[in-house]
């Protein structure tokens, strides 16, 4: 898996903002938006494992319950999308 990218978008007309280490230090942070205005489904994928996921606001608080399934989602026009991403670890 060395050389391989941390993340691969599918999804048209998304652009990755940031990827980052969480404020807490645990979790990888994920932050894209749609640029063209249109509603899209999106798809995150990574070479590494992903063990689960919650989708969080700016301030990096949880929006939702950690989830194990694939990182899918719908995109509106516009919208900033940030997820909290636990890499292979377990969950705290």
């Amino acid at each position: 898996m060395e050389g391989e990218p941390l993340f691969s978008i599918e999804g048209e007309h998304v652009l990755v903002d940031a990827i980052k280490r969480s404020e807490d230090g645990v979790y990888v942070l994920l932050r894209l938006h749609e640029y063209a205005g249109s509603r899209k489904q999106v798809s995150v994928k990574s070479a590494y494992p992903i063990s689960s996921w919650q989708e969080c606001n700016l301030m990096e608080e949880s929006q939702e319950a950690w989830r194990e399934e694939e990182l899918a989602f719908q995109i509106k026009p516009y919208e900033i999308r940030t997820f909290r991403i636990n890499m292979g670890r377990a969950q705290q």
